[in-house]
Formats: C-alpha cells, structure tokens, sequence
C-alpha cells in the first residue's frame, strides 16, 4: 500500500513539472528580448545623425590683428545634437575662442561664431588648422590655412591704355614671392563686368579683354585674391568717348600734366582776347571810315 502511494505521488509530481514547464514556454514562446549594450547603443544613434559644415577660407592677417568669423553647420541626421560646440586643434589653439554652446535639430542650419586673435610678435609664416565641431552624438572638423604676411603686399598702378576692345593693364607687384591678384571691371552702378587673375612678382604686362558695347566710366579693381578687402582701383573711360591707344590713369602725375595742359589753353585764350582789344587801326583805313561818315 505505502509503496503503491509513493508510486503515485512521484507520478503526479513527474505531471506538476511537465504542466510547468509547459506553461513557462507557452508564456514566453512569442516573446522577443532584445538586449541592447551601450555600445550597440552608440552605434545605432551615430548611424542616424549627419553632420555637415561649411569650408573656411584660407585665412591672412597681421600681427595683432583680430578677427570675427563664423562656421556654418547643418544637422543632416535625424536625432538631435546636444552640447555642441567648436574646437581647435594645433599649436595656435590659443588664438582661437568661442563659448557658444548649443543643440542642433534635425535639419536645421546654425552658426557657430569664433573669434581670432593673433598676438603681437608672432612668427610669420603660415599654420595649419584643425577646427572640429563637436556633438554628444557626433563630430566633424575642417583644415584651413592662417598666413601671418610677413610685409605688406603693394600694388602699383602704371598705367591702363585701351587697344581696341581690350584694356592693355600695365602694374607692379611689390612682395617676397609671387603672389595671385584679381583684378575686376565695375560700372558705375557697381555691376561687376569683368573678372581676371593674375599671377607673378614685380612689374606686370597684362590683357583684359572686354565686350564690344561698353560705354561709359568704369572702375579697375586690383587686390591679392586671398585679401580681397584691401584693393586699389583706378578709373577708365570706355566707349565712343574713349581713343585707342590713349592713356587713363587717375595717377597724380599724370593729373598734373592734364592741369598744365587745361590752364595753357585758358591762358593762351585770355591772350588773344586781350592782344585783340589793344590792336590799333592804320590811319589810312581810318580816312576811309572818316570819308563813309561823310556821305
């Protein structure tokens, strides 16, 4: 009797752990865990952000000088970016500061502003940048050049003759090495015409080629193509008014001689005024007169 009891006890013990067993899988037999470590995690948020910003232009400037300039970033992903801010990277990080910090939505443009300030005394040559937006989600960064001028660079104007339909530009390069120039046609509305770029040291000889239908005053444009803020310009006649081969210069030496000419001709025509009033009648023309009085 007892060892029948044990046999059915064992049994029904054996069917409480199948039925339980059973139950647990029929419960979590449709369930799909999905375990995400923090670096998965990562990963999966760096392949929906996007980053992009804007080149920065090679940059020149003097000892001491200081300057305002701006990054340009767009988020291009779909998370938003927190906590991002610029950095610079290089040996010159110290002339660099910016403290704005910011989030950046999904597709939305942004500024980032810095500042640059080069010290007095610092060594003239060209450094190599790294500047780098950074974000808690993701980065990126942009190389650009600082070129510390060593002298200034000076543009001397001879002269501009008009041959044809061209300008025939005649000019001097003052620098230590060769350097790039752009030099630009305006009208007087301040439409630019015209764009050409040249590149040498010392005295320059060069050809504008122009359309055919110009008329008026214009303006030539010169200043080194990476500092196109510092220009000198002169000023040129073109049209019907204008002569082939003749010579516009708005230098000083060449506005003298025009002076010179203008008051020869004033004076030479106050002469003649005066010469013609003092200038007497011969006495045989003047019994002439005297006899057709008579009649």
């Amino acid at each position: 009797m007892k060892k029948r009891g044990w046999i059915v006890g064992a049994f029904l013990y054996l069917i409480f752990i199948l039925v339980f067993v059973s139950a647990n899988n029929i419960q979590y037999s449709d369930v799909n865990v999905r375990v995400i470590s923090r670096e998965n995690y990562t990963n999966i948020v760096t392949e929906k952000s996007g980053l992009d910003i804007s080149n920065i232009e090679n940059i020149i400037a003097k000892n001491g000088e200081k300057k305002t300039l701006a990054l340009n970033v767009k988020n291009t992903g779909q998370v938003l970016l927190k906590d991002c801010r610029l950095q610079i990277i290089g040996e010159i990080n110290s002339w660099f500061y910016s403290d704005q910090v910011g989030t950046i939505s999904p597709g939305e443009n942004r500024d980032f502003i810095f500042y640059l300030n080069i010290p007095e005394g610092a060594e003239k040559k060209d450094y190599y940048v790294k500047m780098e937006l950074k974000c808690e989600e993701t980065g990126k960064s942009s190389n650009f050049t600082l070129s510390i001028l060593k002298n200034p660079v000076v543009i001397g104007i001879n002269e501009v003759v008009i041959e044809k339909n061209n300008l025939r530009i005649k000019y001097i390069i003052n620098s230590e090495t060769e350097i790039f120039i752009d030099i630009w046609l305006v009208d007087s509305d301040g439409n630019e015409i015209k764009r050409i770029r040249d590149n040498g040291i010392g005295e320059r000889n060069i050809v504008m080629e122009l359309e055919p239908d110009l008329t008026g005053i214009y303006s030539v444009y010169f200043a080194e193509s990476l500092d196109l803020s510092n220009s000198v310009k002169q000023s040129v006649v073109l049209g019907k008014s204008s002569l082939t081969g003749f010579i516009i210069i708005d230098q000083p030496g060449n506005k003298l001689i025009g002076y010179i000419v203008f008051v020869s001709i004033i004076c030479g025509g106050v002469f003649f005024i005066v010469r013609s009033k003092n200038v007497k009648i011969p006495k045989s023309k003047q019994r002439v007169l005297h006899n057709k009085k008579r009649f």
